[in-house]
């Protein structure tokens, strides 16, 4: 009896021991926006995401993937709709894309608390990065504030005095303008903040000439942005003041919109196509020779998302039912980004370089942005000290 009960102990021991098996595939959720005005930043989204599974070899970590991309309509409640149709009918093992912060914020508030893994590549507000971290919620993106942060060091270091801030009157707008005078460390000359639905920018470019600053610093991006800049050329106000923003507001999107009113015009961005990295000129030269044109910012964060997806299932060797070990190897694992060597920050938020850029016309006229310089290495946000994350 004694050795009956001992040979069953040790038996039940490696039951409990032996590693988790690997999946047969990989079931991904993928959710941006796809209808309306931004989808076309969607749809690139999804292209680029495909583009990089293409380049596994149509694996994540090895394994087949099952990609299932569903359209917000930029609609949170459609939004949580389809995050709650991804796990309970489709059985989804994680779910990416996510464009706009708002959409973001809906669905880790909606699936979080099941213990849902996220990984996303779209914008999410500032205090997710902070005190509202979560250990399932991880993002390849760029936070806005850090962004603007660097503008406001950069402008500070090249002796700007009186900047002058217009941004639209939205959480990521007040972020970006926080982020600036953090950076900026000093008073502004002003600051106005425009309304989502607005066509008619006399008003703030009247006051631009009456502060009389030396530097503009905007954040108003889509539809919007494409009319302000354009009012800006038209009132002459360019090139004795060309604008300072992100170069997701003035990029092969939106060089169709804006056409030579772009030009001159300085961004700074967390990527470039210019970047050379073996992963970055295999995305750049596929998605050319794919779609005919140069890819954008939100392309090149949607190919790192499958990057990140293929470097942290590798990590588990493909064992992705335990989900806090796929969890914490996706924090902690070193992949081959386009952006060169990044990481995640114990706030699940990339540490990563950013770049200013200026937009120019190549030899053949046609819109780029060039590469000027790299302003940080290791950009952090600033909200990781909110973060009780380890």
């Amino acid at each position: 009896m004694r050795a009956i009960t001992l040979s069953a102990v040790l038996a039940a021991t490696v039951l409990w021991a032996a590693p988790a098996a690997a999946a047969d595939k990989i079931v991904i959720g993928y959710q941006t926006t796809l209808t309306g005005p931004g989808g076309i930043q969607g749809e690139e989204m999804v292209n680029s995401f495909k583009l990089a599974i293409e380049h596994l070899d149509n694996k994540i970590g090895g394994l087949p993937v099952e990609l299932i991309v569903l359209d917000d309509q930029q609609k949170p409640q459609m939004a949580v709709q389809n995050a709650r149709r991804f796990i309970e009918k489709d059985k989804v093992d994680v779910m990416a894309g996510l464009l706009y912060s708002n959409i973001t914020e809906a669905i880790l508030n909606s699936v979080l608390p099941s213990g849902s893994l996220v990984v996303f590549a779209g914008g999410t507000a500032s205090q997710r990065a902070g005190k509202e971290c979560h250990e399932n919620a991880i993002g390849v993106f760029w936070n806005i504030d850090t962004s603007y942060r660097e503008i406001g060091t950069y402008l500070k270091k090249q002796g700007v005095k009186k900047p002058y801030l217009v941004a639209l009157n939205i959480q990521p707008g007040k972020d970006a303008m926080n982020g600036f005078k953090l950076g900026f460390g000093a008073e502004v000359a002003g600051e106005s903040y425009t309304r989502p639905d607005q066509s008619d920018f006399a008003s703030e470019i009247t006051e631009i000439r009456r502060v009389n600053p030396d530097a503009v610093v905007y954040f108003i991006p889509g539809g919007v942005g494409f009319a302000f800049m354009k009012q800006y050329v038209q009132a002459g106000l360019k090139d004795k003041l060309p604008p300072y923003g992100m170069t997701v507001q003035v990029d092969e999107m939106s060089f169709p919109a804006l056409g030579d009113a772009a030009l001159g015009l300085k961004s700074v961005s967390n990527w470039s196509p210019a970047l050379d990295n073996p992963s970055n000129k295999r995305f750049v030269e596929g998605y050319r020779a794919k779609y005919g044109r140069t890819p954008t910012t939100l392309g090149a964060m949607a190919y790192d998302n499958a990057l990140l997806l293929d470097a942290g299932v590798k990590a588990v060797k493909g064992a992705i039912e335990d989900k806090a070990k796929l969890r914490d190897a996706l924090r902690k694992v070193d992949f081959p980004s386009v952006r060169g060597k990044i990481r995640i920050g114990a706030n699940n938020t990339p540490v990563q370089p950013l770049y200013l850029n200026v937009v120019e016309k190549n030899a053949g006229g046609a819109l780029y942005n060039k590469l000027l310089e790299q302003l940080v290495a290791d950009a952090a946000d600033p909200h990781g000290k909110e973060c009780a994350l380890k």
